[in-house]
């Protein structure tokens, strides 16, 4: 298991990502602090580098605590509305983009943010909407304390600003949990073949 911030509580800790990830009732990953001592991002295993063709589908979308929780809603509940139709309409409906991992100086297998999250965004957007995308330095993820590290300076931040026609969204990872575990054996899948990682988030939008 790897682990980015506090340990995690017990009821927590007893929780696979396997089990997280397929369920309906989520409690939020602990958020604000990435232990120095731990992970500096989302490590991924060495056969996940390189581009991957993607083809996702969603198959629920829900608001459990509220219209006014709705992504891109906040306190405009007319805007929240909207975003639930939107999202609802989705359902169901396949949508392909390629995703980008790359190799840090360290040696790690990381996710190429400048890449992915302007291609997923324009993919669900339908069009070209991201006109760039540039890392931000933050307390604990800045170009400097990554060098320190021993990454280089084109290596990933925590940290992403995208640049769109209504403004920037500045994107924070704020806390992440991985855990890799072997196959059944009987699914064609090699031992330690299965990955799994799931990252809390804060988005800021902010209009020109």
């Amino acid at each position: 298991l790897g682990l980015g911030g506090l340990p995690p509580p017990a009821a927590w800790a007893e929780e696979s990502l396997e089990r997280r990830l397929s369920g309906i009732r989520l409690d939020k990953l602990p958020s604000g602090f990435i232990a120095p001592w731990g992970p500096s991002d989302i490590w991924y295993p060495a056969w996940m580098e390189g581009r991957w063709h993607v083809r996702a589908t969603l198959t629920n979308y829900s608001a459990p605590l509220g219209l006014r929780y709705v992504s891109n809603g906040g306190s405009d509940l007319k805007m929240a509305k909207r975003t639930l139709r939107e999202q609802r309409r989705r359902l169901g409906v396949p949508v392909e983009y390629s995703l980008r991992y790359v190799r840090s100086k360290r040696g790690n297998v990381v996710e190429d943010r400048l890449t992915n999250l302007p291609a997923r965004i324009n993919a669900y957007a339908n069009r070209t909407v991201v006109k760039r995308a540039e890392y931000a330095d933050v307390p604990g993820s800045s170009l400097e304390e990554n060098e320190k590290r021993g990454d280089g300076p084109e290596d990933p931040l925590l940290t992403t600003s995208i640049y769109v026609k209504g403004g920037v969204q500045k994107i924070f990872v704020t806390g992440f949990q991985t855990e890799a575990k072997p196959s059944s054996g009987d699914s064609g899948i090699n031992a330690g073949d299965i990955f799994r990682a799931s990252a809390s988030t804060r988005t800021l939008f902010a209009a020109p």
